[in-house]
């Protein structure tokens, strides 16, 4: 499955993991609104010497904001079914480990171990 996901991963055109500074660079930027290269893409289409003097189309501020509305809708869904899929596997260790509690003897060492480490989790 994971190989799945980074193939598909892979093939989004310019796919990177951006390093941390270089997000906290580019964020403020990243998050003008699309109203913005709306503007741009018009000034471009309208004015086509801009175009050539900017070395963009407006074509490119379009395709941009469209990938943007794609991929950041994948990213959402995405972060969610990572949270449900943490979670059902946080359940599913647990729903062991009290099974796993059932078979073990009380004065068992790593029992004893468990109880000092997560007795504080276990009293909430």
């Amino acid at each position: 499955m994971l190989i799945q996901f980074r193939e598909m991963a892979h093939s989004i055109h310019g796919f990177m993991h951006v390093p941390v500074s270089r997000r906290r660079q580019i964020g403020s930027v990243a998050a003008i609104p699309d109203e913005f290269l709306q503007a741009a893409s018009v000034a471009c289409d309208a004015h086509p010497r801009l175009a050539v003097a900017s070395q963009v189309t407006g074509q490119e501020f379009r395709d941009t904001m469209e990938f943007a509305r794609e991929f950041l809708s994948v990213a959402d869904e995405l972060e969610l079914l990572s949270r449900g899929l943490r979670g059902t596997v946080a359940l599913r260790r647990f729903e062991s480990v009290q099974l796993a509690l059932r078979t073990t003897p009380p004065n068992a060492s790593i029992v004893s171990n468990i109880g000092r480490r997560s007795s504080r989790i276990w009293t909430r």
